[in-house]
């Protein structure tokens, strides 16, 4: 276990002793009650209740902590009754299924102009706003929203992965940054290819002249790259005193942040999104980039003119907002077309040609998922729940337009 991950539940773990010293009583005396009661102080309490995720961790610390007391025969048994998979201390409403947040659209538009963009709810410029790289962190929100692809792939990309043609849709494979190494095709749609072009001229081109000489200054801890092969997609460069060839989709995250290009004005760095030191934005930095933006539509929440936002908007709301307004448009597709199976507009099919138009494996393939039955989660989600999708997609849901055309309309206004 990481220092980082030690620290973090050393922390929770001091919250969690203060919270019982609150109510007289201590981790070795703590009751079910007194743990029902944390988990409600942490996860419904006010407006900041904890994301699932988080308070996942801090039901593992307390699972860990009590095994370890009944180890050592301090405690003789879980003060908690489980039945099933399910007990009192669980997340409220976990049914044991991952929690699908999304956006609608009204709530992207808002967090991306914004929270990520600095206007105000009107579409002003906020004069008060002391944010920084609008442009790269819009992006890079686009390219996760239109992608589906994970914070740690969105942030390791490669700037000539991603290339500069904007007048269609542009793929390139990810493997090693993917979850278990799932190799897979990300497909990136020709009006977030304009919104990344447009930060390439501006921030990342101001970025990179000003830290110049940072980069040359640490050039013998760096990979300089001196030919990149786009046809075999592999790149040679200069590590650690050797040469190396590397397949771009197999090099880790840790690499990729390491690679420059020699270029006449210095040592350009490979990255596609870059920090203020001049090197790939990491994903921390990118967590702290998602937190102000939902801090900053926070302060907006009596204005009419933003919706009820979630209280802190991650990447991984964006994957699943790709994931389910997708599948979504990809199953009334599906339907169009056995309707016009039935009226003799289209052929009886073979079991590919049902296999290659199942919206299930169409989106397994485009999330990287090992399983469909992963992929299924969404589309129980959505049965479970349709009339709230309905009210949050509706905007999302015009069945005569493509994803890519989806992306490109929330756009267009801004490339003006």
């Amino acid at each position: 276990m990481s220092s980082l991950s030690l620290r973090s539940y050393a922390y929770d773990a001091r919250r969690l002793a203060d919270f019982l010293a609150s109510r007289d009583t201590n981790i070795v005396a703590a009751t079910q009650d007194d743990l029902v009661a944390y988990r409600h102080s942490r996860t419904e309490a006010g407006r900041d209740g904890v994301s699932e995720a988080t308070w996942q961790r801090d039901k593992t610390l307390i699972t860990l902590v009590f095994k370890f007391l009944i180890q050592r025969k301090v405690v003789e048994q879980l003060p908690w009754i489980t039945i099933g998979r399910r007990s009192p201390i669980d997340y409220p409403g976990v049914r044991g299924a991952p929690a699908i947040r999304f956006l609608s659209n009204e709530q992207w538009r808002v967090f991306r102009e914004v929270g990520l963009g600095g206007q105000l709810p009107g579409g002003e410029l906020d004069l008060s706003w002391r944010g920084t790289c609008p442009q790269r962190n819009i992006a890079g929100a686009t390219l996760a929203l239109s992608t589906g692809m994970r914070l740690r792939e969105f942030c390791s990309v490669l700037d000539f992965e991603v290339p500069y043609m904007m007048d269609r849709t542009s793929s390139f494979d990810i493997e090693a940054t993917a979850k278990f190494s799932r190799r897979r095709t990300v497909h990136v749609p020709a009006e977030t290819l304009r919104l990344i072009h447009l930060y390439r001229r501006t921030e990342r081109a101001d970025v990179i002249r000003k830290t110049m000489q940072g980069r040359v200054r640490r050039r013998k801890e760096l990979a300089v790259v001196h030919r990149i092969d786009r046809i075999q997609n592999r790149i040679a460069a200069t590590f650690e005193g050797k040469e190396h060839v590397w397949d771009v989709a197999r090099m880790p995250g840790g690499l990729r942040r390491l690679c420059v290009v020699e270029t006449a004005e210095g040592l350009e760095p490979l990255s596609l999104f870059v920090g203020s030191n001049g090197l790939a934005i990491q994903q921390r930095a990118w967590g702290a980039v998602f937190g102000a933006a939902s801090r900053r539509t926070e302060r907006f929440r009596d204005s009419p003119l933003v919706p009820a936002m979630p209280a802190k908007v991650t990447a991984h709301d964006l994957r699943h907002t790709f994931a389910v307004v997708l599948l979504r448009y990809l199953m009334v597709k599906a339907s169009e077309r056995e309707s016009g199976r039935r009226r003799g507009e289209i052929g009886n099919g073979s079991m590919s040609d049902h296999l290659v138009h199942s919206p299930i494996l169409s989106v397994q393939r485009l999330l990287g998922h090992a399983s469909p039955l992963t992929t299924m989660t969404y589309l129980r989600y959505v049965e479970d729940t349709e009339e709230i999708v309905r009210r949050a997609l509706d905007t999302w849901s015009d069945p005569d337009i493509t994803y890519a055309d989806y992306i490109s309309e929330l756009f267009t206004r801004e490339l003006k």
